[in-house]
């Protein structure tokens, strides 16, 4: 978190990335790019076309947008338990999968043959929500964890085991969290943020308390400054977007996404896929299709599509 890159990682310098990459390569007429923050900075030459897939609002405070992402965490765990119930792809089925997790995540301690660090209950929740993002993937998301979860009542919890500090610090969760401390500040004071727990605990049981903490805990005390803090989207309305969203995004949920359209300048066409995971273009091929489409032939996007569940 100390390196001089780390503090360059909002989502406004992220922008610039794009724009260096996009001059490098000479294209002139139009972008290929998934970044809100894009239309803002350079919104007086806005691309010929550009999608918004899996839509951050960014207007809202950090308690605000950590809500929304524990409720849409909690849509995905019960989705997963449904699935669990129904396919025999899942290695929780014919178990309560649920209730499963729900033992795991109580215990103070959980065996975790070979490995050095100590697994608890808590590991079990926080890496339990970071599967959410993967919706049905196998390797990323439901399958793995029902995988994981099942070996982990059956005696070996090492799939949970946490991150070594220094992985930790510079992998995928330390980028995170450099972008997410850079936009958004933390509001002063812990008895705020107390009723702020309170309240999404009671909308969000299993995951409100960890994911909030998890996502606003983050930041409490980072050295890195706020280069570019929430306000509400600066776009042309001479912008060309297509904006995408699962219906079932526990990373970006759909309400944040629906906020952020309300507020754009422009007529937007829209495109939902009933898909579980984060980013439709990820998880589900009917999306990716019609995204590249539209980036093909922006002039052709119907003002309003659908992608159905995958099967």
């Amino acid at each position: 978190m100390a390196s001089a890159r780390v503090r360059h990682l909002s989502a406004d310098d992220t922008a610039q990335d794009i724009e260096a990459v996009r001059t490098a390569v000479g294209q002139r007429d139009g972008l290929v790019a998934y970044a809100a923050a894009y239309l803002d900075r350079y919104r007086q030459r806005p691309p010929r076309a550009l999608a918004l897939d899996g839509v951050l609002d960014h207007s809202v405070d950090l308690p605000a947008f950590a809500a929304r992402n524990a409720a849409g965490v909690e849509n995905a765990f019960t989705r997963f338990t449904r699935w669990c119930t129904e396919s025999s792809a899942c290695a929780l089925h014919g178990r309560d999968a649920g209730a499963v997790f729900d033992r795991l995540a109580a215990a103070a301690t959980l065996p975790a043959p070979g490995t050095r660090t100590r697994v608890t209950g808590d590991d079990v929740r926080r890496m339990t929500a970071r599967h959410m993002s993967g919706g049905r993937h196998e390797d990323l998301g439901w399958p793995r964890l029902a995988r994981s979860l099942r070996a982990a009542a059956d005696g070996d919890a090492s799939a949970f085991a946490p991150p070594p500090r220094d992985a930790a610090d510079t992998g995928t969760e330390g980028l995170t969290r450099a972008v997410l401390c850079s936009d958004f500040p933390v509001p002063p004071g812990y008895r705020a943020l107390a009723a702020h727990t309170d309240r999404v605990r009671r909308t969000a049981p299993r995951f409100g308390a960890s994911v909030f903490w998890a996502v606003v805990g983050d930041c409490v005390g980072s050295p890195l400054p706020v280069t570019n803090p929430p306000r509400l989207p600066r776009v042309s309305a001479r912008s060309r977007i297509l904006v995408a969203n699962n219906l079932h995004d526990p990373a970006t949920p759909l309400p944040g996404g629906l906020a952020v359209l309300r507020r754009l300048p422009v007529t937007t066409p829209v495109l939902l896929a009933d898909a579980d995971g984060h980013g439709a273009a990820y998880t589900s091929r009917c999306a990716s299709e019609a995204i590249l489409r539209y980036l093909r032939r922006p002039d052709e996007q119907p003002a309003y599509a659908t992608c159905p569940a995958a099967d």
